[in-house]
C-alpha cells in the first residue's frame, strides 16, 4: 500500500473484511479515501491496478457526496484551582 495508495493520497482508512462472491467467502479490504472530484481518475487507476495485481475480475468503487466532513478535537476541560 505504501507504493500505491500512500504515494497518491494524503490520508485513507483500511479495514479488513470478509466479502462474498457467488456464495463463497473471501478475504478483502475496504479502503476509504475522501477526495475532491478532480482526484477521481487517480482512484479509478488505483482500482484498476489492484484488480490486476490481485487477479480480480473487478474492484468495487462507491462514489457518494459528502454532506459534512469535520475533524472533531477533544473538548478542553477547564479546572478551577
Amino acid at each position: 500500500m505504501k507504493k500505491t495508495i500512500t504515494a497518491s493520497f494524503e490520508g485513507f482508512n483500511v479495514v479488513d473484511s470478509t466479502g462474498f462472491y457467488k456464495g463463497k467467502a473471501e478475504h478483502s479490504k475496504i479502503v476509504t479515501i475522501i477526495i475532491d472530484e478532480n482526484e477521481l481518475e487517480k482512484v479509478v487507476k488505483l482500482a484498476q491496478f489492484y484488480a490486476a495485481e490481485f487477479q480480480q475480475g473487478s474492484v468495487m468503487m462507491i462514489k457518494q457526496p459528502i454532506v459534512q466532513w469535520d475533524f472533531i478535537e477533544p473538548k478542553k476541560v477547564v479546572t478551577a484551582e
